[in-house]
Formats: structure tokens, C-alpha cells, sequence
């Protein structure tokens, strides 16, 4: 899920590791009530971007956490305006259904 809302931010093309850093740096510091801290989130996501189990580069439990927050601070963030979270997450849901559909198909 907070892949497709970072595809759906660059405009459906995987972003660089620059651009990654930018979003990880807001996450952080929007959610300075947890302890994520900005590499952690890189760390995460790089890895579900290169398709490597998240768990094998950082602690299961931190993945845990990392899931939610990130995840949660990234469907508010950067729903449209006017728009309310969990219809991003009923549209985000939607698409990756589809395209996991689609691909059994084929």
C-alpha cells in the first residue's frame, strides 16, 4: 500500500533514492510522536521497491511499526484534497486488486 501512494506521487514511476530521502524526511517529522526515524523508512521502502523481504534488512519488529505508521502517514498525506483517507485506500486497494487479478489471468 505505501508503494502505490509513493507511485501515485511520482507519477507512477519508481522515485530515486533523493526523492525517496524527501518523503521519508516528512514522514519522520510528521510523525515525531513514534521513534521512525528517516533511514529506517529508506530502508523499507528501497527494499519492497527491490523486492527484498523488508524483514531481512531491518528487525521484525520494527517492520511492524514502520508498516503501520508509514502506511497510515502516507494515505493522509497525500490524499487529494478534499478527499478523505479511506477512499485513497478503497481506490489503492482497488487498483492493486485489479492488477493482481490481471496477472494471475495471464
Amino acid at each position: 500500500m505505501a508503494l502505490f501512494v509513493v507511485d501515485d506521487l511520482h507519477c507512477g514511476k519508481r522515485p530515486t533514492t533523493a526523492e525517496l530521502t524527501e518523503v521519508a524526511a516528512d514522514i519522520a517529522a510528521a510523525e515525531d510522536w513514534t521513534d521512525v526515524a528517516t533511514d529506517e523508512i529508506v530502508t523499507m521502502l528501497t527494499a519492497a521497491y527491490g523486492g527484498t523481504r523488508i524483514d531481512d534488512a531491518l528487525p521484525v519488529e520494527r517492520v511492524i511499526a514502520l508498516s503501520f505508521v508509514v502506511t497510515a502517514n502516507l494515505l493522509v498525506s497525500y490524499q487529494a484534497e478534499g478527499d478523505e483517507w479511506w477512499n485513497y485506500l478503497d481506490r489503492a486497494e482497488a487498483v492493486i486488486e485489479a492488477s493482481l487479478n490481471s496477472s494471475q489471468r495471464t
